[in-house]
C-alpha cells in the first residue's frame, strides 16, 4: 500500500531568504513565519532533508500545500518554485 502525506509545506531557501521583503506584500503570511516573538512554527528543511525524512517515514509521495499569499504574482512565483 502506498503511503502519502497529504499536507506538507515546503519553503525553499530562496523564499526564506526574502521573508523581510515579502512582508510588504504579504504581511499576514510573514507574521505566521516570522512572528514578533521569534518562534516560528515552520520547520525549515532543505529538499534533501525532506526526501530523507520521507524515506525514513516510509512515504512514497507528499502533497505540497501552498502558502496563503494574497498577491497573485507571489502565488505564481511560488508555484513555479515548487515545480523546480
Amino acid at each position: 500500500m502506498m503511503k502519502i502525506d497529504a499536507h506538507v509545506h515546503y519553503t525553499p531557501p530562496s523564499l526564506r531568504a526574502r521573508l523581510d521583503t515579502l512582508a510588504d506584500s504579504e504581511p499576514y503570511w510573514h507574521l505566521l513565519l516570522n512572528p514578533p516573538n521569534g518562534r516560528s512554527i515552520q520547520g525549515w528543511v532543505t529538499a534533501e532533508t525532506m526526501l530523507r525524512d520521507m524515506d525514513e517515514a516510509g512515504l512514497e509521495r507528499v502533497v505540497l500545500v501552498g502558502e496563503y499569499f494574497r498577491q497573485h504574482n507571489n502565488c505564481v512565483q511560488r508555484n513555479n518554485q515548487a515545480i523546480e
